[in-house]
């Protein structure tokens, strides 16, 4: 059996958005998060439900990374 293997490729984060973030975006911007200071490097469930939050709000605000 010959597994397909999908190549990344950009997501648009909600349907209505015209915006597509690449994953180098999304990477920037988690980046920003943790020097602010919002967002903590861990592995704990809060952790990382606060770093998805944090990406739902580079949509929702519209922000040019």
């Amino acid at each position: 059996m010959k597994k397909k293997s999908k190549p990344i490729t950009e997501r648009q984060l909600y349907p209505k958005a015209n915006r597509k973030y690449t994953l180098n975006d999304i990477s920037n911007w988690v980046k920003y998060g943790l020097k602010l200071g919002v967002i903590k490097r861990g592995g704990e469930k809060e952790d990382v439900e606060m770093i998805m939050k944090w990406i739902d709000m580079l949509d929702k605000g519209n922000i040019n990374v």
